[in-house]
């Protein structure tokens, strides 16, 4: 859901500019990701211009063709291909833009935003994860991303009690990072520095623990050690439903995750005193950092 926020909320920049369009979300490709993630926009109360393209069959039968050319050629023949595209891609950035095709290459870029002409559609494809995709466009996002899709109980209840809290949503990417042989920037000695500057700085935190599943809430509840007061959110919840919670929450300790982030952005819970705390790099050595000006940012190789 974080990544398609981001690519819906570089679209409403794009609109900005060319207001005689209408944004249309084609969800397609989402069920054939690794993930197998489901496209989740339509639990959120989207413009009035946005508009949602029908699962096209034929596009599933196209995919699962190319996966099989691609196989067929073998890994080095795959990996050949893909670096051949990406360097074209690359080199006609530009151009490509001015003929109303937004295709990224680099994930945590923006491209410039041209005024295209009216008839004309405009293709966008990429996760435009930056962090001034959102300068200008705060409030109209704020209110794009509110979940119409009604809590359960279990959810409706967890609501309340974050909301008589000073929560502070504590939120770990597991999942299939967990799989990753690049270790992620957001180990327990990062957590473990951020529980101690809020606990430091706020009046009486509570803290509520998001993981990606059941299986990865109980991993984080055995094997991580705080000196605070830790709530575990396991309600098995689909995404919207997740990210309503985190949004209830007054201050924040993010993972490297577009979902955490997008909950970060988006609670006004505390207004101007919500404090975040996010890691320096987005990935260890990167240089990539997501964090807005004034969030706190923490380097975990720092004695």
């Amino acid at each position: 859901m974080g990544n398609q926020m981001f690519q819906y909320a570089f679209a409403l920049q794009v609109l900005k500019r060319n207001s005689d369009h209408k944004i249309v979300l084609n969800g397609c490709y989402h069920p054939f990701s690794l993930g197998k993630r489901p496209l989740s926009m339509q639990h959120f109360e989207l413009a009035e211009h946005t508009h949602f393209c029908p699962p096209l069959k034929r596009y599933g039968l196209f995919l699962r063709m190319i996966l099989a050319a691609f196989s067929r050629m073998g890994i080095r023949g795959t990996f050949r291909t893909f670096r051949n595209i990406r360097a074209t891609l690359a080199a006609h950035r530009e151009q490509l833009c001015d003929a109303g095709l937004y295709i990224l290459t680099d994930i945590y870029s923006l491209p410039n935003i041209r005024r295209h002409s009216s008839g004309g559609c405009l293709h966008l494809f990429g996760f435009y994860q930056h962090p001034q995709v959102i300068r200008g466009i705060e409030e109209p996002l704020r209110k794009a991303f509110t979940i119409k899709t009604p809590p359960s109980k279990a959810n409706q209840e967890m609501l309340e009690r974050i909301r008589q809290d000073n929560a502070v949503c504590l939120h770990v990417r597991r999942g299939d990072y967990a799989l990753l042989s690049d270790t992620p920037e957001c180990d327990e000695a990062y957590y473990r520095k951020a529980v101690q500057d809020a606990c430091a700085k706020l009046d009486h935190p509570v803290f509520y623990v998001f993981s990606t599943g059941h299986e990865d809430v109980e991993w984080v509840r055995r094997h991580y050690r705080f000196d605070a007061e830790m709530h575990y959110v396991d309600l098995d919840n689909p995404d919207y439903e997740e990210l309503r919670l985190m949004m209830a929450c007054k201050h924040f300790i993010i993972a490297n995750s577009t979902f955490s982030w997008w909950a970060a952005v988006l609670s006004n819970a505390a207004g101007a005193a919500k404090q975040v705390w996010a890691p320096a790099e987005w990935w260890r050595g990167s240089g990539i950092n997501m964090a807005l000006d004034e969030w706190i940012t923490i380097r975990t190789d720092e004695s």
